[in-house]
């Protein structure tokens, strides 16, 4: 206890240690960045100092040379001075001169005063013709500022008129280049749109085959044909419009269902029955009649067969309407695909009850039964035709897309051409007209010009 006691205080005495050294770090901490502040602050106030100091230095240098500048001038005056008191001599030697000379010129007044009367006549011819000479003037400055005004707007109207000359060269350049790319894409458009035609024609033609082969229901046989033809309401199509395999499973698909691909779906079998007896008494031949809706349905697959030569069950890769699934289980069950006959033949024994069908066409059955051979043609030939049937339709509907996109767009290149080509000629006219309008300013300028210097001469 003692030891615990000394160790509990010693304890303390760390975390107290511990948490003065923090208050103390936290104290470090608060002065640096006061000081980092401080030094902050210094150093601006420096940079301040020394811009200060460098603006003393130029009002200082200012002041020097106006200093040595007003010493200069002072001395000058001083010359001046001395030069003018030497003058003043001159002068009143000059005055005394002059005084002299007064006598004399008094003599020469009274000739000049008759001399004066001859020239205030002169004077007085010559205001007139100033008169006349200023209202000349003013009438040469009226029409020199006129022609001035005009002159501006001369050289105004002939900068604009080469402005929208070679605005309309450019813009006709412009419109002939974008009309020649249009041409070569109408050319291209054409070429597209003739390509994508024959080949929507040729996809629909052979469509058009298919469907009326279909139509005519060629291989199927004549007791089929017969209840057809009666288009009885309670007929949903044959079981092979109904369900689509994937082309690498159509033989598979095919052998294991075989005839049972040219039956007819009823969705009501008590009627079928009568139908069927009706067919008998005809002597029409014969029919397979299969429910829409079948009293019993096989359940989800039961294999658990795990091998590598095991494709899956075919019912999950085949394509039908929701409300058909119950007719796709009932004929198609729990069948697994496999990679090849041996392959069936090889895992019979471990499928648990489970039929095997091959890609090829060989179809092994829970009781031991193995079908194969060249397989059932006509029931692969009904799928293969169902199955062509369906995606020529997809492949007639985007090539129609196709066609009409390609045609709007040829058709879009075709109006803009004509804008185009309409535009050029426009453009064409209108820098011809542009080519006249600045020649014709130009000759107005350069007379205006000639009439500007003939006033500015007078």
């Amino acid at each position: 206890q003692n030891e615990a006691f000394a160790a509990d205080n010693d304890v303390r005495t760390h975390q107290a240690e511990l948490l003065r050294a923090k208050d103390k770090h936290r104290h470090l901490e608060e002065r640096r960045s006061a000081a980092t502040i401080e030094q902050q602050d210094l150093e601006k106030t420096i940079a301040d100092l020394v811009v200060e100091r460098r603006q003393l230095e130029e009002q200082l240098a200012t002041v020097q040379a106006d200093e040595q500048r007003e010493s200069a001038e002072a001395l000058d005056e001083h010359e001046r001075l001395e030069e003018l008191r030497s003058g003043e001599k001159e002068a009143d030697a000059e005055a005394s001169r002059l005084r002299r000379q007064a006598a004399e010129a008094s003599a020469k007044v009274a000739a000049a005063e008759a001399m004066l009367i001859g020239f205030e006549r002169r004077l007085s011819d010559m205001l007139v013709r100033r008169d006349k000479l200023e209202d000349e003037l003013q009438r040469l400055v009226y029409d020199a500022e006129n022609l001035e005004t005009k002159r501006a707007e001369l050289a105004e109207e002939a900068a604009a008129a080469a402005e929208r000359k070679q605005t309309s060269t450019i813009q006709r350049a412009q419109l002939e280049t974008e009309a020649k790319t249009l041409r070569e894409q109408a050319v291209t458009s054409d070429k597209k749109v003739e390509t994508a035609k024959n080949e929507l024609n040729q996809k629909r033609n052979r469509l058009r085959a298919l469907e009326e082969v279909h139509a005519r229901l060629e291989g199927v046989g004549s007791g089929t044909k017969a209840l057809l033809k009666t288009k009885d309401p309670s007929f949903a199509g044959l079981v092979a419009d109904r369900i689509e395999a994937p082309a690498e499973l159509l033989t598979a698909f095919a052998a294991l269902l075989g005839e049972r691909l040219q039956a007819i779906v009823v969705t009501n079998t008590e009627h079928a029955a009568t139908l069927l007896a009706d067919l008998a008494a005809k002597k029409q031949g014969r029919a397979m009649l299969v429910a829409a809706r079948p009293a019993y349905v096989a359940g989800t697959s039961r294999q658990s067969l795990v091998d590598e030569d095991v494709v899956g069950p075919l019912f999950d890769k085949l394509r039908f309407a929701e409300i058909d699934e119950p007719l796709v289980r009932s004929l198609v069950g729990d069948a697994l695909v496999v990679r090849s006959t041996a392959a069936a033949i090889r895992l019979a024994p471990q499928a648990g009850g489970v039929t095997l069908v091959s890609l090829d066409g060989t179809v092994v059955r829970p009781d031991g039964t193995v079908s194969g051979g060249a397989g059932d043609a006509v029931a692969a030939g009904l799928l293969e035709q169902k199955r062509e049937i369906r995606e020529l339709h997809e492949v007639v509907a985007k090539l129609g897309d196709q066609v009409t996109a390609l045609l709007e767009t040829q058709q879009a290149e075709r109006t803009r051409l004509a804008e185009i080509t309409a535009a050029v000629d426009k453009a064409r006219s209108e820098a011809h007209a542009s080519e006249i309008a600045a020649v014709t300013a130009e000759k107005d300028l350069k007379r205006i010009d000639e009439q500007v210097i003939a006033a500015q001469k007078r």
